[in-house]
């Protein structure tokens, strides 16, 4: 059977930076006999929106999915998608109904492993919300709590739905803060993960920015002006304050308070102490750890 690689997310942990980077290295990886595949996209939506499938979809899928792998040459295959870990605005609630119409779609048809990228709860939710306002929102960061199931983010939990259909030997997690780790290489990282023995020597500082985060002011104009432009300019708006007003450490927005953030983390240590202790052994180090409200 052939292998396919699935990167699940989960959202803000980097995966538009990850696919722009396979899709430039496409006939590269192809010399590999690694295929990174569109229709895995595709398929993500998919199931986010339609999970769980009746019978017939299921079975549906699977054909097409048989077709197109009889039809290549490749032995592996990488599929990154978002989606697969569901919609990150219900904190992922259906990713249970998804890993298991995944399974059925490819069991006895492929090999599959699974990727996933965690990301400690506050910053997760701190960059949410900023999305949420590039994409034209106009609320408060306490609002966007009140609004938010901010007590269903336990990864641990999440990756459990995965590793219960998969098997635990079959899922891989890394933490996104591994990115601002100079000892790291984080797309190595990805690729070593996707099966493939290669190095780029793209050091973390050198990769390619997407999606840029807001400063503090980019963020108080975005609040200041979506109210009142139409949604055309909201994007224009967006594309201007991308490249004039991005965040970076020093200018960055300052939304959860540290008496906020260290009880907002404290809800989740238990979880996340499991998380390391289960899935993120090499990298139960302070550097890591502490990010996460562990000691």
């Amino acid at each position: 059977m052939k292998d396919i690689y699935i990167h699940i997310g989960a959202h803000k942990t980097g995966s538009t930076m990850l696919q722009s980077i396979l899709n430039q290295i496409q006939n590269d990886l192809v010399t590999l006999s690694v295929s990174y595949e569109s229709v895995g996209h595709t398929l993500g939506v998919f199931l986010q929106r339609n999970s769980p499938l009746p019978t017939d979809k299921i079975q549906s899928t699977r054909d097409s999915m048989k077709e197109m792998l009889d039809a290549k040459q490749e032995q592996s295959f990488i599929f990154s998608n978002e989606s697969y870990c569901g919609d990150f605005q219900d904190a992922y609630s259906k990713v249970g109904d998804i890993s298991a119409d995944l399974y059925a779609i490819f069991d006895g048809i492929a090999n599959i492993k699974i990727l996933m990228y965690v990301r400690s709860q506050d910053k997760f939710l701190e960059s949410s919300y900023i999305q949420s306002i590039k994409q034209g929102e106009t609320h408060t960061f306490e609002k966007f709590l009140i609004e938010y199931p901010v007590d269903k983010l336990h990864w641990d939990s999440i990756i459990e739905q995965y590793a219960t259909v998969f098997g635990k030997e079959n899922i891989t997690v890394l933490p996104f803060e591994m990115i601002k780790d100079p000892t790291d290489n984080f797309f190595d990282a990805f690729l070593k993960n996707m099966g493939i023995n290669v190095q780029l020597d793209m050091p973390n500082s050198e990769l390619p920015k997407f999606n840029e985060s807001y400063s503090e002011t980019g963020l108080e104009i975005a609040l200041r002006c979506n109210p009142i432009l139409e949604p055309k300019e909201r994007v224009r708006l967006r594309l201007f304050i991308e490249k004039n007003f991005f965040s970076t450490p020093e200018n960055k927005p300052i939304l959860f308070s540290k008496q906020d953030r260290r009880e907002f983390m404290e809800m989740y240590q238990e979880s996340n102490e499991r998380l390391y202790s289960t899935y993120l052994q090499d990298f139960n180090k302070p550097i890591y750890r502490k990010q996460y409200g562990l000691s």
